[in-house]
């Protein structure tokens, strides 16, 4: 689990303030992703998942605990951008299907694979 709280740090800016608040209704984002994996690691299920709301608000949950964030998706830039903590983070984002990627743009190699939760 240590290994990926780098990435939670990038998570919790990509979702924990309310200063984006956007509507991000047209966005496939919008729901429940939980991990998979991290750099080719896979995540145990349930560790680590996120709420995306319509409004551009997110929860982040890591095992009991809740970290809010903010992010905005821009579909023909294939970003999103997420605001925690007073940090701003920028990702590439692929989408295929039930299946969403977090790309960090300085290194192709920091890679979150996320799938969508059923509802």
């Amino acid at each position: 689990m240590k290994r990926i709280m780098p990435l939670f740090a990038l998570a919790l800016t990509f979702m924990l303030t309310g200063a984006l608040q956007a509507d991000q209704s047209d966005s496939p984002l919008v729901g429940s992703w939980m991990a998979v994996s991290y750099m080719g690691e896979e995540i145990p299920e349930g560790a680590f998942w996120v709420e995306n709301h319509a409004d551009g608000t997110g929860t982040l949950h890591e095992g009991d605990a809740e970290y809010p964030y903010t992010w905005e998706h821009d579909v023909s830039a294939g970003t999103c951008t997420v605001t925690a903590d007073g940090e701003v983070v920028v990702y590439n984002v692929e989408i295929d299907g039930d299946e969403c990627k977090f790309i960090n743009p300085d290194n192709a190699d920091d890679v979150m694979v996320l799938k969508r939760m059923a509802e």
